[in-house]
């Protein structure tokens, strides 16, 4: 099992090509805050360019031919369709997050590897998949997972994100992430940046990733578990900055709890303003920001004052 992880890098890896952000033609709106002490980040679309925009989204011609993709690079053998396996799938997904509400999630979240094991293995109880001996491993079902996400949801780090996180890290500022994440997530930094995330600055306490707690976002728990945990390190939510791309999933639950905000428009594939819904049309951000970079410009001791402040 050792040598597992570096496998699932090498197949991140395999996959990934530089990607550019595109711009979205909104302006920065920026301002000093002199008193963060912990920065929050989510991960698609923000730290990382996210080809499809989110995880889990995309075209399903796009997904149809992800899955193809995957059976074949795991000698699977199907007797229906990728769009009838995809319909399948999602299918299965309604029936787990419909479960998860009914025992308490305010936004259902599922384990991806789990729910491809439950189906794989039915489908081949039904006899319309022949499955390799491997898929009694669980490890195979993670693979299955990281194949079809690598080839559905391409990624590539965000411009500036490693001098970003160094410099915040340098300033003494504490890191952490509140992403809706697959176990899959996390393994983007070493595969694509080269270092884990307790090298890249980030604390331990303060990675909430929904597939973790069955939670996700827009719901407020991974914001509120950030909260209690900061609390606890002795950080009002006052003194935390929360940075995502999306007005809906990141800044309204974040703002709900307290933190600062950071509306993340720097590709237009994943900036979400999401004007047409009354909520998002009635708050604003605290900045709004078109490069990792502008984040410095507004936080005291991390690379002097904001070059344009609007107060």
């Amino acid at each position: 099992m050792q040598r597992v992880p570096q496998q699932f890098l090498e197949i991140i890896r395999r996959h990934s090509r530089p990607l550019e952000p595109l711009p979205t033609g909104v302006a920065p709106v920026l301002k000093e805050l002199p008193d963060v002490k912990c920065v929050l980040w989510d991960i698609y679309g923000t730290l990382f360019i996210s080809g499809s925009g989110e995880i889990g989204t995309g075209a399903q011609e796009a997904k149809q031919q992800a899955l193809s993709q995957t059976l074949q690079a795991l000698q699977i053998e199907a007797n229906l369709s990728p769009g009838e396996l995809l319909a399948c799938y999602e299918e299965e997904v309604r029936r787990q997050h419909e479960l998860l509400r009914q025992q308490g999630a305010e936004v259902p979240e599922i384990q991806v590897p789990r729910l491809w094991q439950a189906l794989g293995c039915r489908l081949a109880e039904e006899g319309r998949w022949r499955l390799p001996a491997e898929a009694a491993q669980p490890w195979f079902w993670h693979r299955f997972a990281l194949e079809y996400e690598v080839r559905s949801n391409p990624v590539w780090p965000m411009p500036g994100v490693e001098s970003v996180l160094h410099r915040l890290r340098n300033s003494g500022i504490l890191l952490g992430l509140v992403s809706n994440s697959q176990f899959y997530t996390p393994l983007l930094f070493p595969a694509l940046l080269g270092r884990e995330l307790s090298e890249l600055g980030f604390d331990q306490e303060l990675l909430l990733f929904s597939y973790q707690f069955g939670e996700a976002k827009p719901g407020t728990f991974l914001y509120r578990e950030a909260r209690r945990r900061l609390q606890q390190k002795g950080i009002r939510p006052d003194q935390v900055v929360y940075v995502g791309n999306d007005m809906r999933n990141d800044v309204l639950p974040a703002q709900a709890c307290g933190f600062l905000t950071a509306l993340f428009a720097g590709d237009r594939r994943s900036f979400r303003p999401r004007p047409e819904d009354p909520c998002c049309r009635e708050a604003a951000p605290t900045l709004r920001l078109t490069q990792l970079q502008q984040l410095l410009s507004c936080l005291a001791g991390c690379g002097g004052t904001a070059a344009e402040v609007v107060t």
